[in-house]
C-alpha cells in the first residue's frame, strides 16, 4: 500500500515537472517586438512586428511587403501561434424592411480574413509559413545574412523593403551597371510583380505561390536589388 502511495505521488510530481518544463518553453505574445527570421538554404530574410491592436486583437505586421501585409492571431496550441492574414474591408449588414431584406454599409470597417496563414513557434525560435521553416536569429544575424544573400549589400531589403546604397557596381563580376535608376524598378529594386514579397497570389490556387519573375528573391530581375539601370 505505501509503495503503491509513493509510486502515486512520483508519478504525480513527474507529471507536474513536466507541465512546468513546457509551459516554461511557451512564450507570452511578443507584444511591442519586432523578431527577425532567416533562410540561407531559401534566400529569404524578413522580419515581423507583433502588437496589440485598438480592438485587443494580437496582430503581426509584416512590413516588408508593398503594401504591409496584416495577420491576426487566430489560435493557440501545440504548435504554436496561429495567424491569418486579414485586411480592413465595409462591414455589411442586412435589414428586414416592407420591402425585402435590404444589405447595405454600416459604415464600419472590419477585419476581413484572406487565404494566408503562418504559425509562429510558442518559443518563438521559429516561423512557419509557405510550407518553410524559418528560424529566428538576431538583428545582427539577419544583416550578416541579409548582406550574403545580395552579394554584399548591407540594405533593408530581401524579399520586401527598400534597397540598400553599398557595394559595389558589379553583379557577382559578370554585369556592369550604368549610372542612373534602372528602368524597370525605377531604382527601388524591389520586384516590379510581387512589390518584393517574393511571393503573389495565384487566383486559380487560391493561395499564395511563389513569384515566377524574382524566383521569390523579392529583388528585380534585371538591377538584381541594386537600383541601377544595366
Amino acid at each position: 500500500m505505501e509503495k503503491s502511495k509513493m509510486k502515486h505521488c512520483f508519478l504525480l510530481l513527474l507529471t507536474t515537472l513536466l507541465a512546468a518544463t513546457t509551459y516554461a518553453q511557451r512564450a507570452a505574445f511578443p507584444a511591442g517586438q519586432t523578431l527577425y527570421f532567416a533562410s540561407e538554404a531559401d534566400r529569404r530574410v524578413f522580419w515581423m512586428e507583433f502588437s496589440y491592436d485598438n480592438e485587443g486583437d494580437a496582430i503581426c505586421v509584416w512590413p516588408m511587403r508593398m503594401p504591409a501585409t496584416r495577420f491576426v492571431l487566430k489560435s493557440r496550441d501545440s504548435q504554436g501561434f496561429h495567424f491569418k492574414e486579414y485586411t480592413f474591408g465595409m462591414e455589411m449588414q442586412t435589414t428586414s424592411t416592407l420591402f425585402g431584406n435590404i444589405t447595405g454599409p454600416t459604415g464600419r470597417m472590419v477585419k476581413q480574413e484572406r487565404n494566408q496563414e503562418f504559425v509562429l513557434a510558442n518559443d518563438l525560435g521559429c516561423i512557419y509559413m509557405f510550407g518553410l521553416r524559418y528560424d529566428a536569429v538576431s538583428k545582427q544575424e539577419y544583416s550578416r545574412i541579409f548582406s550574403k544573400i545580395n552579394g554584399g549589400y548591407s540594405g533593408g531589403y530581401s524579399g520586401g523593403t527598400s534597397v540598400g546604397t553599398g557595394g559595389n557596381d558589379t553583379d557577382a563580376g559578370r554585369s556592369t551597371f550604368r549610372d542612373g535608376p534602372c528602368k524597370y524598378c525605377s531604382g527601388s529594386g524591389r520586384c516590379t510583380k510581387c512589390q518584393g514579397s517574393g511571393s503573389i497570389y495565384s487566383v486559380y490556387g487560391g493561395e499564395y505561390i511563389t513569384c515566377p519573375s524574382c524566383s521569390g528573391s523579392g529583388r528585380c530581375f534585371n538591377c538584381h536589388g541594386t537600383g541601377k539601370q544595366r
